[in-house]
């Protein structure tokens, strides 16, 4: 019997070529981004801040920073909270412990009590030591979201919320094709020079990355306050905005769902014996922390744990302790940490 052949077959090939043309622009992008890999989240690196401008996921990798070195560091004390813990230089913490203590910054970007609660979690079930703490909470952050938060700057490492992998890579590729932001790395990557398109999608200040306890210093800010920290402020008397007289109160954030987290977290510092504090940080804004919200904390925590330093006070006063009106520096870091431990217990 005769086979006859398939009258379409040549409409069907030329379909499937002109298909294949057009692809190959997005094939192209699609393996531009398995090659180059732009937030650090497919490959391990033993360092994951050098020859990075791109907006990296801070929860991201300090999971990874962490799994890669506990064996080799055994971590027990840990400074949990958002980028605000950029403040809390461990060196500062350091001669507050015991002189083996080993201090580890898991903190990401607007982390809220959810994340915390993980992470805790997360270090208690792999049976390591949790032997001090200190918890920086932010109002205006740490108690909006009480579930993963499915942004590529804020998603949680799938080994915290127990995702999947496929779900978190899926948001990491979306982002480099959304917003022409494929475009804007490339173009940075290509010619190194820094473009106005590019603010918000490409990170181009200086930082310095402790590999062993996590904790980052932009060297930007630093470098401009040692050189001349007068001209600093007076250059940005339009970022540092008047506060208002009065003092302003947030709005009540603690609600049913972030009190378990905070019973949770409580239960898991009995357990360890942990030596803990909770510090509510000093934010430009001023705004006082509710005062629910702050008596919740000291009735889960107990009152000699929290330190409210929300509000107006002599930190908050002083425009010299503040990078910008989002983060407070080291050295009003440095201050709290001081003050904390005044009368070690």
């Amino acid at each position: 019997m005769e086979i006859k052949k398939v009258k379409n077959l040549p409409v069907i090939k030329k379909l499937f070529i002109k298909f294949f043309i057009l692809s190959v622009p997005f094939l192209m992008i699609l393996l531009s981004y398995v090659i180059l890999d732009p937030f650090k989240v497919i490959y391990h690196y033993d360092n994951y801040f050098k020859d990075t401008f791109s907006y990296l996921n801070r929860d991201f990798i300090s999971t990874e920073i962490f799994l890669m070195n506990r064996e080799k560091h055994r971590y027990d004390s840990f400074i949990f909270g958002s980028s605000r813990t950029l403040a809390y230089d461990p060196a500062d913490w350091k001669p507050h412990l015991d002189a083996n203590d080993s201090i580890f910054c898991f903190d990401a970007s607007g982390e809220t009590i959810f994340g915390i609660d993980k992470k805790i979690q997360y270090i208690d079930a792999l049976g390591d030591s949790v032997k001090n703490v200190l918890i920086i909470i932010c109002p205006d952050v740490s108690f909006n979201k009480v579930q993963n938060i499915k942004q590529h700057l804020f998603i949680k490492h799938p080994l915290l919320s127990g995702e999947s992998y496929s779900g978190f890579h899926f948001i990491y590729l979306k982002s480099y094709l959304s917003n022409g932001f494929f475009i804007r790395y490339l173009d940075y990557l290509i010619f190194r020079n820094f473009r106005q398109y590019m603010i918000g999608y490409i990170d181009n200040k200086k930082f310095m990355h402790d590999t062993t306890t996590n904790f980052i210093t932009i060297l930007d800010w630093e470098e401009e306050l040692n050189e001349d920290e007068s001209k600093y402020y007076s250059s940005r008397k339009d970022v540092f905005f008047i506060r208002p007289s009065f003092n302003p109160e947030e709005k009540k954030g603690i609600n049913e769902g972030i009190e378990k987290m905070l019973i949770n977290i409580r239960k898991i510092f009995n357990k360890h014996k942990t030596n803990y504090k909770i510090i509510i940080s000093p934010l430009y804004y001023q705004k006082k922390i509710n005062f629910s919200d702050l008596e919740k904390l000291k009735n889960i925590f107990g009152q000699k744990n929290v330190f409210d330093y929300s509000g107006k006070n002599k930190i908050t006063e002083n425009v010299y302790n503040y990078y910008e009106p989002s983060h407070y520096r080291t050295k009003a870091g440095k201050q709290i940490i001081n003050e904390i431990y005044r009368y070690r217990q």
